[in-house]
């Protein structure tokens, strides 16, 4: 790849934004804030072609879009009703999630656990 097609990062952090322990009240910077919208879409485009998805770059632009500002989606150009309406739900029902998600997340953090007991029992027969 050409050094004029690598994907040009956001602005610096410096040390004080990066030490978030000594402050609880910190928030995480958005990466993507300060990114001009035509970088944002060309990083977005090297992105897609790099890893295969060259066919979902208008999805993945509308997404870095709304990444880059998502509490300004209600003015957000290149965002339909349609993409306007799901996020208003999405907002409004943050646990709205299927049935098999869940049962997936709590079956995988059981076996987490046995896992943890197995090998923490392990531990204490070794020694």
């Amino acid at each position: 790849m050409k050094d004029e097609e690598s994907l040009t990062p956001g602005p610096s952090v410096t040390a004080s934004e990066l030490n978030l322990t000594s402050n609880v009240e910190a928030r995480i910077k958005n990466p993507l804030t300060g990114i001009p919208r035509h970088q944002l879409l060309r990083n977005v485009e090297i992105f897609a072609k790099e890893h295969g998805l060259s066919e979902e770059i208008p999805v993945l632009s509308k997404g870095a879009i709304l990444a880059q500002s998502p509490a300004d989606f209600e003015t957000i150009d290149v965002l339909d009703d349609g993409d306007r309406e799901i996020i208003r739900y999405e907002n409004a029902h943050k646990w709205s999630h299927p049935w098999t998600l869940c049962m997936t997340v709590i079956i995988c953090s059981i076996g987490a656990a046995t896992q943890l007991i197995f090998v923490l029992i392990s531990v204490m027969y070794a020694t």
